[in-house]
Order: C-alpha cells, then sequence, then structure tokens
C-alpha cells in the first residue's frame, strides 16, 4: 500500500510539471500572437526608433538602431555631447562623455548581459529553449490592479527575468530583472504601455524603469520603423585615437 501511495505521489508530480510547462507555452504562444506573430516578429531584418530618455527631470533625445543578427546601437544627445553604446552580435562597446572621456570603451559584464537580451529583435521569448533558456508559469497575480499571469525566465547566466502578461490581451506589461552581480542580487522592474500597431507588430512606447519602487528613467517612443536600410559599420567599435 505504502508503495502504491509513493507511486500515485510520483505520477502526480509529473503530471503537476507537464502541466506547468504545457501552460507555460501556451501563454508564450498568446503572448508572441498578441505582438503580431511568431513569423512576423522573425520576419523583422531591422528596427529604428527615435524618442525621448526621461531622467533627473531632464529628457535627452535619442536614436536606438537594431539589426540581425543580435546588433543594437544607442545613441543620445546628452547635453550637446553624443553617447553611444553599441552590441555587435558578439560584445559591447561604449562612448561615454559624462566618464571624461570620448575614447570606445569596452562594456563591463553587467552592461554586456543586459545588452546582449536587449538586442535579440525577436524578444526573448521566441525560441526560447534553443537560446538555452527555461521557462516557467508561476501562476496568477496582479500588476497596480491589473490581472496577469506570471512567467519565470531563467537565462542560467546569472540573469532572471519575471514577466507579467496582461490576462485580457497577453501583452508584456511589467517584467522584473534580477541580476547576480558580485555575490549580491540587484533587481530593477520595467513597465511597458502606450501600445501601437507598427507594421503588424504592437509595440509598447513607453517605457518606465524603477528601482526599489523608485523611478529610475521614463522612455518615450515617437518614432518606429520597420525594414530599415542599415549601414553594419556603425557597429564596428573604432579605433581609439593616437
Amino acid at each position: 500500500m505504502r508503495r502504491l501511495i509513493l507511486i500515485l505521489a510520483a505520477l502526480m508530480v509529473v503530471a503537476a510539471a507537464s502541466a506547468s510547462a504545457m501552460t507555460a507555452d501556451e501563454l508564450i504562444d498568446k503572448a508572441l500572437d498578441a505582438q503580431g506573430g511568431e513569423k512576423a516578429l522573425k520576419a523583422v531584418e531591422s528596427m529604428k526608433a527615435t524618442g525621448k530618455f526621461i531622467a533627473m527631470g531632464m529628457e535627452f533625445p535619442f536614436t536606438m538602431v537594431q539589426a540581425r543578427p543580435n546588433k543594437m546601437r544607442i545613441d543620445a544627445d546628452i547635453n550637446g555631447q553624443m553617447m553611444v553604446q553599441v552590441w555587435d552580435g558578439e560584445k559591447g562597446w561604449m562612448i561615454n562623455p559624462m566618464m571624461g572621456t570620448t575614447e570606445p570603451q569596452d562594456m563591463g559584464p553587467v552592461e554586456s548581459k543586459s545588452f546582449k537580451l536587449q538586442a535579440d529583435l525577436d524578444g526573448l521569448l521566441v525560441d526560447y529553449a534553443d537560446k538555452g533558456y527555461t521557462v516557467e508559469y508561476v501562476g496568477e497575480d496582479e500588476v497596480e490592479g491589473t490581472p496577469v499571469y506570471h512567467l519565470k525566465l531563467d537565462t542560467h547566466e546569472d540573469l532572471v527575468v519575471d514577466m507579467f502578461l496582461d490576462q485580457e490581451y497577453h501583452l508584456l506589461i511589467k517584467q522584473t530583472g534580477t541580476m547576480a552581480i558580485e555575490g549580491q542580487e540587484v533587481s530593477s522592474d520595467t513597465y511597458m504601455s502606450d501600445f501601437k500597431e507598427v507594421g503588424g507588430l504592437v509595440i509598447p512606447h513607453a517605457i518606465e524603469t524603477r528601482m526599489g519602487g523608485q523611478t529610475v528613467n521614463n522612455i518615450q517612443l515617437e518614432t518606429v520603423e520597420l525594414d530599415v536600410e542599415v549601414d553594419e559599420g556603425q557597429f564596428e567599435k573604432p579605433a581609439a585615437s593616437k
């Protein structure tokens, strides 16, 4: 009898795990459909966006360009000085005059992890298993009064992303990234809103980042263009001046 109970308990655990995995994949399919569909996402070869970055009571215009495979460049005008941040598909570099130099510098490990994920045109959920990620369905939750489904994505690179999908439209309205930095966990919350259709895709045009419950910055997109012509040379790190 005891052995039968143990067998039944084991079967229940396996069944629960299978149901959880199936639910996660079902939610991922709905989330991708809400964005315009996996096929449409994969069909986009490049994207260009312009907008403004709001922080510390100031506004800074910026341009962001993304291209396959996994390339991204952001140019921001910081009080007349250009800050450049680039992921070239394998590594990152930046030019940050706010740090007292206009020479290109390699990104540190923290920035590199973040930019590597952001440079993925498809997003984290498309072919997540092929990228080495795992996703689990955590359950139902609430984000500022909105019922949501909670997914947890583990990149297995010291970065876990909790995703909260609006239950009505299955759009991602909140994302919490938790990164291990020198033995400590650091988290930030990103809120997406003002969704608009661009070329068949649904893209958030307002993005707010909070840390410890306090707003750190806001991003407001003004224009978004798909499949634009891209100069590949802009992703290459320039040589330092002599």
